[in-house]
């Protein structure tokens, strides 16, 4: 009889929250649950190289300007439930971001917020999130969308907006089938991060080649 109480009751809890889950409504976060957010390394190599700095400024978060919006033409909307505390995407965007302008050798060196350089970049963070669908059949998938502004000698020479939706039923998803929804969350938003990242790096490669 006690386990039947506690299945009955776990089964009250999953359906308590899909309803939530699904319209993603706000912050998730499981106790216990917490893992470092995965790798989403684009692994783009530019054949451009630039012998300059370049500055990247600190990411601002417009995710609330954005939301209920559909994101790539895909049906899914803009929503707020990113798995991470709270302040934590801005500086995750930039560290990620950073260590891919860095690792595709497009500029000589990258630093953080540098007047002095030529050449910025200045990422704005429009959408961040993850959500589901469905009970049986569930889908989980993984937003992002990243406005970037390209500046040289403080003159605004690009300005670009790069959004991408990965699902677990999608090639590009590279988590595993069988994983708690917050992981499945935490992976989706890695692989569209990692898409939006070589999409945004191969576009930049060819403003700087086209308008140095």
């Amino acid at each position: 009889m006690r386990r039947f109480r506690l299945v009955a009751f776990g089964a009250f809890l999953i359906l308590a929250a899909t309803p939530w889950l699904a319209g993603c409504k706000g912050p998730f976060r499981v106790p216990g649950l917490s893992f470092s957010f995965p790798d989403s390394a684009p692994g783009y190599v530019s054949t451009v190289h630039v012998p300059d700095t370049l500055s990247l400024i600190s990411s601002v978060d417009r995710r609330r300007a954005h939301l209920g919006e559909d994101v790539a033409g895909t049906g899914w909307d803009a929503c707020e439930a990113d798995t991470l505390p709270d302040g934590a995407v801005p500086k995750l965007v930039d560290q990620r971001l950073s260590q891919a302008i860095e690792a595709s050798g497009l500029f000589t060196r990258v630093s953080r917020n540098d007047q002095s350089a030529i050449w910025s970049l200045a990422p704005e963070v429009t959408v961040f999130c993850s959500q589901t669908r469905g009970f049986i059949g569930r889908r989980v998938a993984g937003l992002v969308g990243l406005s970037v502004i390209l500046r040289k000698s403080g003159k605004v020479v690009w300005h670009e907006e790069f959004q991408r939706v990965v699902t677990d039923a999608d090639p590009e998803y590279s988590g595993d089938f069988v994983t708690t929804v917050e992981q499945a969350m935490r992976r989706t938003m890695a692989d569209a991060l990692r898409v939006v990242l070589h999409d945004a790096l191969a576009a930049l490669s060819r403003v700087v080649r086209d308008g140095r």
